[in-house]
């Protein structure tokens, strides 16, 4: 689906959403480039906003692993315009943080490859073929509603603290990685 976003059109994938055409002027300057603002009614006193997912952006304790769903994941550009992909996740386990998400924004060139070859690999690809591979098509609509095991890191953004997607790891490794953080004291645990 497009997006139009300060003149750049942006391709999202999303679970919830088919097709959005939004003007950039309507989604307002403040929403973030993969984001459009959802503008419910406008009326001579103002519009109407849905401010029901805010706390889907609090912030989750970091340095533990979360079983997550991948939500989101759109292709944009960045402010120097080099591409990425924006992702979101939501935790489904833990219990006490389901339905939190989690995001990250993956630059696509040569020296941040990295990121996003984590997050292709923590969804499931082989990473000796992706290694070997010069032409691999990244299909966001694949992953879509895939579960993977996220860690992440906290930052502040425009006052703020959300939590930001440090490591991907395969749903696989879900049992092993819980049973190290029950299994650590709080003391000792360090990054994964």
């Amino acid at each position: 689906m497009g997006l139009k976003h300060k003149g750049e059109e942006l391709i999202m994938a999303s679970r919830k959403d088919n097709v959005a055409e939004v003007d950039a002027e309507k989604a307002g300057q403040d929403s973030a480039p993969d984001e459009a603002l959802d503008v419910g009614a406008t009326d001579e006193e103002g519009d109407v906003l849905d401010f029901s997912n805010v706390s889907k952006y609090d912030a989750v304790p970091t340095n533990m692993p979360y079983v997550c769903t991948l939500d989101k994941l759109a292709k944009g550009k960045s402010a120097a315009g080099n591409p990425t992909y924006s992702a979101e996740f939501v935790v489904s386990e833990p219990e006490e943080h389901a339905g939190q998400a989690i995001t990250r924004v993956y630059t696509v060139t040569e020296k941040a490859m990295f990121g996003i070859f984590g997050l292709i690999v923590g969804m499931g690809e082989n990473p000796e073929e992706l290694k070997t591979s010069k032409d691999f098509k990244l299909e966001p609509m694949k992953y879509l509603g895939m579960s993977a095991v996220v860690f992440a890191s906290n930052n502040l953004y425009q006052g703020r603290t959300t939590s930001q997607v440090q490591r991907v790891a395969p749903i696989g490794e879900w049992d092993e990685l819980k049973k190290i953080w029950d299994e650590t004291p709080e003391e000792a645990r360090l990054p994964f």
